[in-house]
């Protein structure tokens, strides 16, 4: 493991220096804070309210943070590597330079994940505290599976396109992720590009928690 541990480390040092990166961090906690603010001045009193405005606070942290990463990583990382000699780097710390292509893949799955999971198990602490509701720290663990998810797909479809597409990657990425999108708004495409299926699964790992809390409030 420590092999690879030199290249996880520069990978992930050069995806976070992006300026792309750097924009997905501010629209990755953007959300949150202003629930936070909002429910310091007016604390809901509802929980399935509450509940909501966390679902939906961390959905758009989803497409605003992970959608940075995801841009920096489909960049022409790999010429860069090579253009700058970060191979080299690699070996000089004792890593592995072969193992660099998939260390830039885990690097951007976890960069994902982050922006997705931080802001939003915050945004779920501030709530349940304000509210005075601790059943709202029930969606942790949906928020931690959502953002895995979010990371191995966009991680994953980002490396791709940069490890295909070069110097276009970038394109790529937004050609494979916003046309299907546009197509479906438009009902002239299928529901079935890679922002459909997140959208589903989304609300696949949230219904059973927003259930829970519509119940608990009822009672």
């Amino acid at each position: 493991m420590t092999r690879f541990a030199p290249a996880f480390a520069l990978a992930r040092r050069r995806l976070r220096a992006s300026l792309w990166a750097r924009i997905g961090w501010f629209f990755a906690w953007l959300p949150p804070v202003a629930v936070c603010f909002g429910v310091l001045g007016d604390a809901p009193t509802d929980l399935s309210e509450a509940s909501a405005l966390l679902v939906e606070g961390m959905r758009l942290s989803a497409w605003g943070g992970a959608a940075g990463v995801a841009l920096a990583a489909a960049g022409p990382l790999a010429v860069l590597d090579r253009e700058e000699g970060i191979d080299a780097l690699v070996v000089f710390h004792g890593g592995n330079s072969n193992s660099l292509p998939r260390m830039r893949w885990f690097a951007a799955v976890v960069e994902c994940a982050l922006r997705v999971a931080t802001p939003s198990l915050l945004a779920c602490l501030v709530l349940a505290v304000a509210t005075r509701s601790f059943l709202l720290l029930s969606f942790a663990p949906g928020i931690t599976a959502f953002a895995i998810l979010v990371g191995v797909a966009f991680g994953s479809l980002a490396t791709a396109c940069g490890e295909l597409g070069r110097r276009r990657g970038r394109s790529l990425l937004v050609l494979l992720v916003l046309v299907p999108w546009l197509l479906a708004q438009s009902a002239l495409g299928p529901r079935t590009g890679p922002a459909e299926l997140l959208g589903r699964a989304f609300q696949e790992l949230m219904r059973p928690l927003a259930c829970s809390s519509t119940n608990g409030a009822a009672a």
